[in-house]
């Protein structure tokens, strides 16, 4: 897929406008580089982006937009690809089931808010979570998986700071060429 040139409708194109983030990343001599029409592709005024927006709905909203534009070409089944396993359902005292495969990137999103019945508020949950360096997933993969052996090394998490009503998301994301984690907070990138 490649973009069209015409301005118009690379404005709303999600994919249009991912492609112009990752060049102005590539070749920017700022510190910062400028995500505004990234923004106004997923339909986001000013002050919409400025609210708070859960990362499971980003990723679906982007997703879907990628998977639009690339149906008809090489890349049809790009995300799918990456990010989809398969499930296989059996029965055998207790219901259970076993992965056929698993996608080649794994992402894990963890449930961090809950209602709270007694207050009637959404509450977030603050609990401590650790993560293991590399993840094995072999146990849980069928007998007659197609492919494996299904060993998952961290390379990022999603943080949220804040509360259930609003708050900020950060990343820490680790390099493969030097081997070390950065924190990824807006504009400032720090070891």
């Amino acid at each position: 897929w490649e973009a069209t040139g015409e301005e118009e409708k690379d404005i709303k194109c999600i994919p249009s406008q991912l492609q112009k983030l990752f060049l102005k990343l590539q070749t920017s001599t700022k510190r910062a580089v400028e995500t505004t029409d990234l923004t106004r592709s997923f339909g986001w005024d000013s002050s919409e982006a400025w609210q708070q927006h859960d990362v499971q709905e980003l990723c679906r909203v982007m997703f879907d937009a990628l998977e639009g534009k690339f149906k008809g070409t090489e890349q049809e089944d790009l995300i799918n690809k990456l990010y989809q396993g398969k499930l296989k359902d059996y029965v055998k005292c207790l219901e259970g089931l076993k992965f056929l495969t698993f996608p080649y990137l794994l992402t894990i999103q963890l449930k961090r808010f809950a209602f709270d019945y007694v207050t009637l508020h959404r509450i977030k949950l603050n609990d401590r979570m650790t993560f293991a360096k590399f993840l094995d997933l072999n146990k849980f993969a069928s007998a007659d998986r197609e492919m494996g052996p299904y060993v998952y090394e961290l390379f990022s998490i999603m943080i949220h700071s804040g509360s259930a009503s609003g708050g900020h998301y950060y990343a820490y994301i680790k390099s493969f060429a030097d081997n070390q984690w950065y924190c990824f907070n807006d504009q400032n990138v720090t070891q």
